[in-house]
């Protein structure tokens, strides 16, 4: 797999023009005129993201993919979307339970649908599957996961498997009727006068990244914070080139495991030769300067424990200096019931979406695990929130 480059970068941020069809709010209303929310609207709403992201592609929705929580509530939809060729160029998913209903985008060429990214993720954990593809699990806003009706265990697109007795969920995915799925209410209005106009957007210049299951292959470990800034690394030039290649630098990924003090991760033991680690988010910035100036590089931080204005990272794009957000999100245990994991990732731009008197928030990340996502920063489900701001 190549690394990411400017040139896909540049289409993925060509979305900063244009024009999205979506509802003003996804949440039941004491309008007479409901409507489900069907795959049929998931796919009409989803027919001017093409032009959004990628503008002159002829992208268009393929399919729609039903995704629903860990209780088994139907919560929306995953849309698959294809180029003139029939070639795949990403996903969107829509959440019913998100202001302005566009959970999170990663639309870029060559890139698969969701399903298949999970997939992937089943294919390299290297289990035997027979996997449902029909409904897709959602257990955060990231992290979505198939069920093998075989073995009856859930892969997940960061590459985690557990077993379906193992999560909270309140009804089984295989036995609910799938009319019951359709039974989310949002305005008739809001499906066909809901113009969203993306009003603003910047990006910094490059990214770069391994994804995770290359990272585990070449070094052993993975710790979601280390991989941010591994992949910052990589846009950090000095004057004999990157300080991180991230597809052949891989002993770098252990320096940064040190000095961020990243410790093995007792919720989740080393298992198929990997081990997995947990980094305080106030060591990212604290670890990560003085690795840099162990390698010539001279870098400054600040740090915020509490929820970070947005316009906080907007300041730091607009300078083209990188940041880190981390999130406490509710997921599984593995015992039957959730628990709250934090999960890093780095800042690579921002979008603005407006309807009305009211804008959607969006930050562009690397998920930590194997795409660039464009993640809705509005989304209430997160328990706490930090940010790291670098100088560079």
């Amino acid at each position: 797999m190549k690394k990411m480059t400017r040139r896909d970068f540049l289409r993925a941020s060509a979305f900063a023009g244009g024009a999205l069809l979506l509802p003003k709010r996804a949440w039941a209303s004491s309008s007479d005129n409901l409507v489900p929310f069907t795959s049929d609207i998931a796919l009409e709403l989803s027919e001017s993201l093409g032009d959004c992201f990628a503008p002159g592609a002829g992208i268009e929705p393929e399919c729609a993919t039903r995704v629903v929580d860990l209780s088994g509530s139907h919560r929306g939809w995953a849309v698959d979307f294809c180029g003139t060729g029939g070639e795949p160029y990403g996903y969107a998913v829509f959440d019913a339970e998100v202001d302005g209903l566009l959970l999170q985008a990663t639309i870029t060429e060559g890139k698969g649908g969701l399903v298949d990214s999970i997939r992937g993720a089943a294919n390299g954990a290297a289990k035997s599957h027979s996997l449902i593809e029909d409904t897709v699990l959602m257990a955060s806003p990231l992290q979505f996961g198939l069920v093998d009706g075989a073995s009856e265990v859930v892969t997940f697109n960061n590459f985690e498997s557990i077993p379906i007795n193992a999560l909270p969920l309140a009804v089984s995915p295989q036995s609910v009727d799938p009319i019951q799925w359709e039974t989310i209410m949002i305005r008739e209005d809001d499906v066909r006068q809901g113009q969203y106009q993306i009003t603003d957007a910047n990006f910094l210049y490059d990214y770069d990244y391994a994804p995770n299951y290359e990272i585990k292959a070449h070094t052993g470990s993975y710790a979601c914070a280390v991989s941010a800034l591994y992949s910052i690394g990589g846009t950090l030039y000095t004057s004999s080139g990157p300080l991180i290649s991230c597809w052949s630098d891989w002993d770098e990924y252990q320096k940064i495991w040190d000095f961020t003090q990243t410790k093995i991760d007792e919720g989740n033991p080393p298992h198929g030769g990997v081990t997995y680690g947990s980094t305080s988010s106030e060591n990212i910035g604290a670890g990560f300067q003085p690795y840099c100036a162990s390698k010539g590089f001279d870098i400054g931080y600040s740090y915020n424990p509490r929820r970070p204005a947005y316009v906080r990272f907007k300041e730091q794009v607009s300078e083209q200096k990188h940041s880190v957000f981390t999130a406490g999100i509710v997921t599984s245990d593995g015992n039957g019931g959730t628990k709250v994991d934090g999960h890093a990732m780095a800042v690579y731009g921002w979008g603005d979406i407006k309807s009305n008197n009211s804008t959607m928030a969006n930050l562009f990340l690397f998920d930590g695990w194997q795409n660039m996502v464009f993640l809705n920063y509005s989304y209430t489900g997160f328990q706490w929130a930090t940010g790291t701001f670098f100088d560079k």
